[in-house]
């Protein structure tokens, strides 16, 4: 996988995404278009529609997570945990799943826009900080942004630790779970 244009009916591996993983493309809309980018580092890879400002699906391997206040902290032991009981973040819904043959869990939440903290200089607009990837991508952590659509985020254990495959909502994200579903982990 190299930063680029993604196209139908193609299998693509990773490169040096610290698990290794292939995904195929499957028949895209007419004005569908898929592009890797970032395809060089060792914590973060995002494939979007860059034609709808990267709405996709973001993999990210974590280094640090954040706190209630957006401070870097240590990694937690269990992200689903991180999620479900942090103060910025509703649960719309938990459920286990299977990605590329290994249990995960898809967790689906809401921003509490009204328990933010004043807006991070990482975000844009009013957003919670879930992981980061430094050194690889510290301008691009994970992060929630506050709107009245629900984030799914779904975390898998790996061998390289806790994988988190964000998958943003919108219009691709039908596409996006798709791309998910035919993940399959590499040796």
């Amino acid at each position: 996988m190299r930063d680029g244009s993604l196209h139908a009916a193609t299998t693509y591996a990773t490169a040096a995404f610290g698990v290794r993983f292939a995904i195929t493309v499957g028949k895209l809309a007419p004005d569908r278009h898929w592009f890797a980018s970032e395809t060089a580092l060792v914590h973060q890879l995002e494939i979007g529609d860059p034609d709808l400002e990267g709405e996709g699906v973001q993999f990210y391997l974590p280094t640090a997570a954040y706190d209630a206040d957006g401070n870097e902290e240590p990694v937690p032991a269990d992200f689903v945990d991180w999620l479900a009981t942090s103060p910025h973040l509703q649960v719309v819904s938990k459920r286990d799943i299977t990605v590329g043959g290994r249990p995960a869990v898809a967790v689906t939440v809401r921003v509490r826009a009204e328990t933010v903290p004043t807006v991070s200089s990482l975000c844009h607009e009013k957003c919670v900080l879930v992981a980061s990837t430094a050194p690889d991508a510290p301008f691009r952590p994970l992060e929630l942004f506050a709107s009245s659509i629900p984030w799914t985020v779904v975390v898998v254990d790996t061998d390289a630790g806790q994988l988190l495959i964000s998958e943003e909502s919108g219009s691709v994200q039908a596409d996006a779970k798709k791309l998910v579903a035919t993940l399959q982990f590499l040796p």
